[in-house]
């Protein structure tokens, strides 16, 4: 839906969204702020894969979902809060985002999150 869109910087989506689907907003470039209401049940696959800018993730309860690489190549995060509403993780969400960087996860499921 908004995937490349390099001038997006902030994203407040509606309550009434209960799905982020595949590559949603992949490579927005510029984004540096997600509002993520408690309403997503499910992130697709590279949702927001190549979000350079995003420094920290908040996936609010009642997502129970996370896609393979929804957050991949996020180079600048640092900060990703994982809720425990989370049962399944698919492929590898964060990869080439969170090497050398710590995770807040109330989620002990994967404990290999927090590397």
């Amino acid at each position: 839906a908004f995937s490349g869109c390099e001038s997006l910087t902030c994203i407040n989506i509606p309550n009434s969204v209960t799905t982020i689907g595949n590559s949603a907003f992949s490579s927005c470039n510029s984004l540096i702020s997600i509002n993520i209401p408690n309403s997503v049940t499910a992130i697709g696959n590279y949702a927001f894969g190549c979000c350079y800018s995003l420094t920290n993730i908040k996936i609010p309860n009642g997502v129970t979902t996370i896609g393979n690489g929804a957050f991949s190549g996020c180079e600048s995060l640092t900060s990703i809060t994982i809720p425990s509403s989370v049962v399944t993780i698919i492929g590898n969400p964060f990869y080439l985002c969170i090497y050398n960087h710590r995770t807040t996860k109330t989620n002990q499921k994967y404990p290999s999150v927090n590397l």
